[in-house]
Parts: C-alpha cells; structure tokens; sequence
C-alpha cells in the first residue's frame, strides 16, 4: 500500500474518532469500535437498497435490510405475547412496568425521566406507567438527597416479592424466546444486536429528533 493511502486511511479514521467524540464524548475505545463497525458494515451499499422496480417479487425474499425491519418488531411482539402470559395474574400491565422494577431492583433509585428514557418510552407514556404503579404501592417516590425540589422513583419491599414471585417466569420467557439456538448462535446473536443498539444509542441520545432523512444521510451515507 502506498503512503498516500495510509493516509488517507488515517484520516479517515481520525473524522469518525471526531465524529464519535462529538456524539459520545464520555465514551471508550470499545463503544468506539461497536460504534464504528455499526457505521462501516455495508454503509458504502446502502443507498438504494429500497427502491424496488416494478419487476420486483414482493412474495420472495426482500433485501436484508428490509428483512430485518420485519424481523425486529416481530420478535418484540412474540416476547410480548409471552410477557403478557407471566403478567397475567400481577398488577403489572406491560413488559415496560417489568422493566422498569427490574432497574430499581438493586434498591437504586432514578427520576421519572431517567427511568422513561431507560425503557426508550415516550414521555407521557412513561410516567402514566410510573404513575400506576405508584398507585399500587409497586414504587414510591422519594426526596432527592441533593434536590429536595426532586423526587426519585424506588422500588417498595412490596415491588420486590412481585419481582421475586416473577422472575423464574421470565427467565422461562427469555429461554423460549432465544428458542432453538444453540449457544455459540446466541452468542453471536447478542454480538450482533449489541452493535445494533450502540448504533441507535447514538441516534437517540443526540439526534433523536432530527428528520430520517437527516439521520440516514449523516449515520449511513457520510462519506459513501
């Protein structure tokens, strides 16, 4: 390889560490590489993957892209179906509620927003679910030890034996929804969805509510 294509390389490098930076100035060199290979994987064949022409078998196979975007909401609504099952018989509503007790189980203790967020629920929607287990003695609200002006959620003893009483359930519900896979599968799986979700992380703490097509052209087609 020629000088000038090492550099060119390290320079190229050294934007996206800026870039990276610039988004997750807190972060290490592991989020860096996760982050990264999110960025690099395909990115230079991503435009136009969906303009399909009329010739197109929409009953095959699509591209993977697309097939994914079916595949991740599907598998949601089967560990949903199964969540609900295990929730039936307890004041609990949703697999956010479960989420939100499974975070506070280590008797940490978090604001409304900061456990909304957690969850990656919508405002409102977060803190009527809060506010319902408030209601049924799940959680309590507590001062702040450095803002008495602020409250923090934190789970009853109450919380705790539902927890306790549901967790060999949904242990039950993760085995069934990872179903067939075998361990080196799983493994490889998590690996994947891991560098999937440090990818969006980054979208969703500093350009959530930029328009997709901003988002598609700064996290996929920069410098494509």
């Amino acid at each position: 390889m020629k000088k000038r294509e090492k550099y060119s390389l390290a320079k190229s490098l050294l934007d996206e560490l800026e870039l990276f930076e610039q988004q997750q100035p807190d972060a290490g060199l592991a989020e860096f590489a996760q982050w990264l290979g999110a960025r690099t994987a395909g990115g230079a064949q991503v435009r136009g993957v969906l303009q399909f022409d009329e010739n197109h078998d929409y009953k095959g196979r699509q591209s993977p892209e697309v097939e994914i975007g079916k595949l991740l909401p599907n598998l949601y609504r089967y560990a949903r179906h199964y969540t609900k099952k295990v929730l039936a018989d307890t004041p609990l509503h949703s697999i956010e509620e479960f989420g939100f007790l499974a975070s506070l189980i280590t008797d940490k203790t978090y604001s409304k927003s900061e456990l909304t967020q957690m969850q990656l629920m919508e405002f409102t929607s977060g803190i009527s679910a809060l506010n319902r287990l408030l209601e049924k003695g799940i959680v309590q609200e507590t001062s702040d030890p450095e803002d008495k002006r602020k409250r923090r959620i934190g789970i009853t003893e109450k919380g705790k034996q539902l927890m306790f009483r549901i967790f060999g359930s949904m242990n039950q519900v993760a085995l069934l929804v990872s179903g067939p896979l075998d361990e080196s599968e799983k493994l490889a799986f998590v690996q994947t969805m891991e560098k999937l979700a440090a990818f969006h992380r980054g979208i969703h703490e500093q350009d959530k509510d930029s328009p997709l097509e901003l988002l598609f052209t700064k996290y996929l087609q920069r410098g494509a």
